[in-house]
């Protein structure tokens, strides 16, 4: 059952990001990539908790569950709630993101039409004045803004237990920063969403080209929102960038067990889940090797290309090359560094002018508080009240990864037909409120390619962690084991017929959590990906793998991926590459709805930044009649009158007019001043944009003389 959440504001509302910017804003509101700033959905879930337990407290909730909330909720480090809660999002969002991928914006630009910036001060108890050096800037959202956003329960939850829910929703009438001092004040309505009829996508089995052999099925994970992905030192500081096949592998898991599949036949077939990549021009990229090298401090040049060298067919002595042309750029002094943590998508297929392109994942910081035990104070407090800050690092939203599953014919009907309980799924940590909204898809499905001829000399790639054991029986992380797993999937009788050459060689920690068991998997330490070793085949057979090998243990789980490849040149040319979006601008199947809505929007922005041109202009101006007026006498006073000049009229000439007359009336001075500082602005703005214009211009200039004569009362 899902329930949609409309929430309206009544006062202005801070979800506070938990940074600032630029030292200009203490406070800032948290938002997305576009500038749209939205409500948490873990923020909402800890008021609608607060809530319940409110009207537990109160009995006005007549449930005959005494762990309600719990049950609910769930409890932390434990249980999971019952239902998912995405982060409200501004009514009509996917109309502004249309608006938006039309015509780019400055995220600044989009922001500052949904909220502004308030100031506030705190008062001293013992003086009754002002703290000095207290002032604060708070950018807050707009009143009268509506949110919106889908609670989805899971099957089974009893339909009082959802009223209950409903209930306390629409309870909740503070959130955000400083609801207690007048922001945040919001009205909850909660209604009904009708089951929609599922359409059938991808599991239409005819249409896919399976084989008694193995098939390759090709699919997409397309982030909604941020991701979590605890890295392999378990913690949420710092997220993997990519998706590993363990966690495409548990959604399968969990699809074929809500359709009541059996999931342990099921792998007796020995599926292999690869690990997800970025996407960059609809081709999956893999890790960069650790061989590969640019020289230091180099940057892409004006046709964002850049020269690379892999040193893993690099020169026997510095300063020869077989390749012809090539010199090596540490014959002449230079230093090469490692590219970092990117990733590398081959060149378009059957286009010689195409290069491989360099690329990275989108991540972001977050920041967190826990509450006190003590839920009565609302912040938390850093003492050891239960209360704590912390921070965690996402996969941005609106990226695209793709990996694929090898399985036989029985097994990709499996697969398949899990596809549709896949479109949307969650997945990572706190995948329940706020992160982990993702859509999968199936792209293709196209058997494997076998027998491909490798050269005597080449290269492994390693594009996921191999876990091997030793001969005996332990686990490894030597190339002598991985040589020997090699040339066990080759067909060789023995190791010794092939030779490590070279290698270069990175490691990673791989734990887990096994979930039948209930318990953590053995921690290992494993060559990690971006690992490269050129061999050499000393016998006379020929050599021949399948389309994409792997090798070691847990490859059901992605792991053991490797690539086999000639023997690259020592140096060649990349590409900056971008990684692919999943949104089409699609305005030919536009509704008459959206039409409107992006060309009112467009309107309001364009509005928006004109003011903040006239703004600009305004402030400009005034700076020059300050630099003449400033040492005047009577300065502040002729301010004052004319502030109130302004107020009573509504067009320059009406001002002017009103200069006249004060030269006829009083001190000459004084309308000497006054019609000095009307002559210095700027006559061409009209109506609205000459109040504006006038205001902007006055305001500034009454503040620069107050600082001025402050700083003259201080010498």
């Amino acid at each position: 059952m899902k329930k949609l959440l409309t929430i309206t504001l009544l006062s202005d509302l801070c979800p506070g990001a938990g940074d600032g910017y630029n030292s200009l804003i203490d406070t800032e509101v948290i938002t997305d990539k576009y500038g749209i700033p939205y409500i948490p959905g873990s923020s909402l879930k800890g008021c609608i908790r607060e809530s319940l337990l409110e009207l537990v407290d109160m009995e006005v909730i007549q449930s005959q569950n005494s762990m309600l909330v719990e049950a609910l909720c769930g409890k932390e480090g434990k249980d999971e709630s019952v239902f998912v809660m995405d982060n409200a999002r501004i009514e009509n969002y996917e109309d502004c993101k249309a608006a938006l991928k039309r015509k780019v914006r400055h995220p600044q630009e989009v922001l500052d039409l949904y909220t502004y910036t308030r100031t506030n001060n705190s008062i001293d108890p013992k003086t009754g004045t002002t703290e000095e050096n207290y002032l604060r800037t708070t950018r807050v959202v707009r009143k009268g803004l509506k949110f919106q956003t889908v609670i989805s329960f899971a099957a089974g939850v009893k339909e009082s237990v959802i009223a209950d829910f409903c209930l306390a929703a629409q309870c909740v009438k503070h959130i955000g920063e400083s609801r207690t001092r007048g922001l945040g004040v919001i009205d909850i309505e909660v209604s009904d969403i009708p089951e929609q009829k599922k359409q059938t996508l991808d599991s239409d089995i005819g249409k896919w080209n399976l084989t008694d052999g193995t098939n390759i099925i090709s699919y997409t994970i397309t982030t909604d929102s941020e991701v979590l992905c605890k890295s392999a030192e378990g913690n949420l500081g710092r997220t993997q960038p990519y998706f590993e096949g363990n966690k495409m592998l548990g959604m399968v898991a969990g699809a074929m067990k809500r359709s009541g599949e059996d999931f342990l036949e099921f792998m007796k077939s020995s599926p292999i889940f690869s690990t997800a990549y970025i996407s960059c021009r609809n081709v999956r990229a893999c890790p960069v090797s650790a061989s590969v090298r640019k020289v230091k401090d180099d940057i892409y040049d004006d046709q964002n290309k850049m020269t690379v060298y892999d040193l893993i067919a690099a020169p026997k002595k510095a300063g020869e090359s077989e390749q012809t042309g090539v010199s090596d750029p540490r014959s002449s002094g230079k230093q090469l560094e490692v590219m970092g943590n990117v990733y590398v998508a081959p060149p378009i297929a059957n286009d010689d002018q195409s290069l491989s392109s360099i690329l990275s994942v989108d991540t972001e910081i977050h920041y967190h508080h826990r509450r006190p035990d003590d839920k009565s104070i609302g912040h938390a407090t850093g003492k050891e009240d239960g209360s704590a800050f912390y921070q965690v690092e996402s996969i941005s939203a609106d990226q695209v990864f793709k990996g694929y599953i090898l399985a036989d014919k029985k097994a990709a009907e499996q697969i398949i037909k899990a596809a549709d309980d896949l479109k949307t799924s969650r997945i990572g940590q706190s995948k329940n409120t706020r992160y982990g909204a993702v859509q999968v898809r199936i792209e293709d499905v196209r058997p494997m390619k076998t027998d491909f001829e490798i050269e005597k000399d080449f290269v492994v790639r390693v594009d996921a962690p191999i876990i091997m054991y030793s001969e005996n029986g332990a686990y490894s992380s030597e190339a002598d084991d991985l040589k020997r797993n090699l040339a066990s999937i080759l067909g060789l009788a023995s190791s010794d017929e092939l030779s490590i050459m070279s290698q270069f060689l990175t490691y990673e920690t791989i734990g887990g959590w096994n979930v039948t068991q209930g318990c953590r998997k053995p921690i290992i330490t494993a060559i990690g990906r971006g690992s490269v070793l050129h061999f050499q085949y000393k016998g006379s057979k020929t050599l021949s793998c399948d389309e994409h090998p792997f090798i070691g243990e847990r490859i059901n789980e992605g792991y053991g991926e490797i690539r086999i490849e000639s023997i690259p040149h020592y140096s060649y040319s990349v590409s900056k590459g971008e990684a692919d979006d999943p949104y089409t601008l699609d305005e030919a199947n536009w509704s008459d709805e959206r039409k409107r809505f992006v060309e009112d929007f467009d309107v309001k922005l364009n509005e928006r930044m004109a003011e903040e041109t006239v703004r600009i202009k305004a402030r400009k101006d005034s700076m020059v009649s300050y630099e003449i007026i400033r040492r005047m006498k009577g300065a502040d006073a002729d301010m004052a009158k004319l502030i109130k000049i302004f107020r009573e009229q509504n067009s320059f000439a009406a001002m002017e007019g009103e200069a006249r007359e004060l030269k006829r009336n009083e001190r000459p001075d004084k309308s000497i001043m006054i019609a000095h500082i009307i002559e210095k602005m700027d006559k061409n703005y009209r109506d609205n944009q000459y109040a504006l214009y006038v205001g902007v211009f006055l305001q500034t200039l009454k503040y620069m003389l107050r600082s001025s004569r402050e700083e003259r009362k201080n010498d």
